[in-house]
């Protein structure tokens, strides 16, 4: 036990964090399958924004809320495969429960601009997720300078065990 609370205290830190809004998952892919099914469950609104270029362990769970009842709204990225705030805004209606882009792509190494993407979303009072597997560990990622709600990290990303992730829930988050 006390390995585990240093774990997360040294994470949180290292993610500009509390240890309380650290959780430890079986990875990055159950991490984003928590918050997006939980930040539904958690508002009661139906509708999640999100990019058809997201790693699949995005697309899935939000194919899956979709099953049963949620709408998705898929922005579809410029041709250097960024998703802007501007697109984020226009998107937000008053049934968003989530947005959810990731920071870097895993195929292509674009990166959203997840700070002003995050401005807009707080200024509307909607939940803002950030995969961050691909660039937590490579750029500095402060989840209170960028104003994320949540993200996900894959441990085996960052030199750790594979089989481990985190998903940070910043606390009064549905």
């Amino acid at each position: 036990k006390v390995a585990i609370e240093d774990a997360r205290e040294n994470i949180a830190k290292m993610l500009g964090a509390e240890p309380s809004e650290i959780i430890f998952t079986s990875g990055g892919t159950e991490s984003d399958n928590a918050i997006i099914k939980g930040v539904i469950a958690g508002t009661g609104k139906k509708e999640v924004i999100s990019s058809p270029i997201e790693h699949h362990a995005v697309l899935h769970p939000a194919e899956a809320v979709e099953a049963e009842g949620a709408t998705i709204k898929y922005l579809q990225p410029n041709e250097e495969g960024i998703i802007s705030a501007k697109q984020v805004a226009e998107a937000i209606s008053g049934e968003t429960a989530l947005v959810s882009l990731m920071h870097v792509n895993n195929e292509i190494g674009s990166m959203n601009p997840i700070q002003e993407i995050a401005a807009v979303c707080s200024e509307k009072g909607v939940t803002f997720h950030s995969d961050t597997v691909q660039s937590v560990g490579k750029f500095p990622v402060n989840v209170k300078e960028i104003g994320l709600d949540a993200l996900s990290v894959s441990a085996h990303k960052i030199y750790g065990p594979k089989g481990i992730g985190v998903l940070y829930v910043k606390n009064g988050t549905p």
